[in-house]
C-alpha cells in the first residue's frame, strides 16, 4: 500500500513538472530583446549560462499570448549586454555590417549620443533563442544534472520544442515578416528550417553560398513572404566564426543576397 502511495505521489509530481516544462516551452522565454517589427532577426540556440533553479518564473513571467506579447528591450546604452559576451559582440559586429556601418563601429550601439540601437524596442533588430532553457553548452549530458524533472532527456525536450514552441515562432515570423533571419549553428539546421519553412521535414536547401575562408558553408532559403533565412556557422567553437575576417565575409555574402 505504501509503495502504491509513493508511486502515486511520484507520478503526480512528474505530471506537474511535465506541465510546467510544457508551459515554459510555449512561453516566449528565450526572446532576449528587440522589436518584432525589426527587419533583422538573430537566432542563437539557447542562452549560454547555467540554468536557474527558478526557471519556471524567471524568464517567462512577462510573456503572454501572441496577441499581447511583450518583448524585453535592451537599454539604449547596452554596454553591459555586449562587453564580455562573445555571442553578443559578434552579433553586434555583423548587424553593423548589415546596417551599413563599419564592423569595428559596433560599440556605437552602446552610446547614448548616436542614433544606433541594437535589440531595443526602437531598433531594427530582434534577438531570440531557438530553445528556452539556458545551459553552459549544448551537450545533452547537462540535462541529466540540471534537476529538471518531467522530461527524461534533452532530445525529448527538443522534440517538445519542435511540436509546441516552433509553431509559435513561425506564427510570429509570418505575422511580422522580417527580411533577414540569421540562424547560428549549422548542426541544428533542420531545427531552424522546421521553424520557418512551409513544409517541415523537407530539408533540401535552396542554395549553398560560396564557402567562407574558414571552409564553413552558409545556407540560404527563400521564404514565401520575401525573407531570406540564413543558416550560418556558430560564433564559437573551432569551426565557428572566430575572426572579424569571417564576420566581414559573412556580412558581404548576406548583403549580396538581400
Amino acid at each position: 500500500m505504501q509503495k502504491e502511495f509513493l508511486l502515486a505521489i511520484f507520478f503526480k509530481k512528474y505530471k506537474e513538472d511535465y506541465g510546467a516544462i510544457l508551459k515554459y516551452i510555449q512561453s516566449y522565454a528565450g526572446f532576449d530583446g528587440g522589436s518584432l517589427e525589426g527587419d533583422i532577426w538573430v537566432f542563437g540556440l539557447e542562452w549560454g549560462s547555467p540554468i536557474n533553479e527558478n526557471w519556471s518564473t524567471r524568464e517567462s513571467n512577462h510573456f503572454s499570448e501572441i496577441g499581447s506579447l511583450t518583448i524585453p528591450s535592451w537599454p539604449k546604452e547596452s554596454y553591459r549586454y555586449i562587453k564580455g559576451k562573445p555571442f553578443n559582440i559578434k552579433a553586434a559586429k555583423l548587424v553593423s555590417i548589415l546596417e551599413g556601418y563599419p564592423l569595428d563601429s559596433y560599440m556605437d550601439y552602446t552610446k547614448e549620443d548616436t542614433n544606433r540601437e541594437l535589440f531595443t524596442i526602437n531598433s531594427n533588430t530582434l534577438k531570440l533563442s531557438l530553445f528556452p532553457f539556458r545551459f553552459n553548452n549544448v551537450s545533452d549530458r547537462l540535462w541529466l544534472n540540471a534537476g529538471i524533472d518531467g522530461v527524461e532527456s534533452k532530445s525529448k525536450y527538443r522534440e517538445l520544442c519542435r511540436k509546441f514552441r516552433f509553431p509559435r515562432i513561425k506564427k510570429l515570423a509570418n505575422r511580422y515578416q522580417p527580411k533577414i533571419i540569421l540562424c547560428f549553428g549549422t548542426t541544428y539546421a533542420n531545427y531552424f528550417k522546421d521553424v520557418f519553412l512551409p513544409e517541415p521535414g523537407k530539408f533540401q536547401p535552396n542554395r549553398i553560398l560560396p564557402k567562407l575562408s574558414s571552409g564553413n558553408k552558409v545556407e540560404v532559403n527563400d521564404l514565401s513572404y520575401g525573407a531570406k533565412l540564413f543558416i550560418c556557422p556558430h560564433f564559437s567553437g573551432a569551426k565557428g566564426l572566430n575572426s572579424d575576417i569571417h564576420l566581414s565575409e559573412l556580412g558581404k555574402l548576406i548583403m549580396k543576397e538581400v
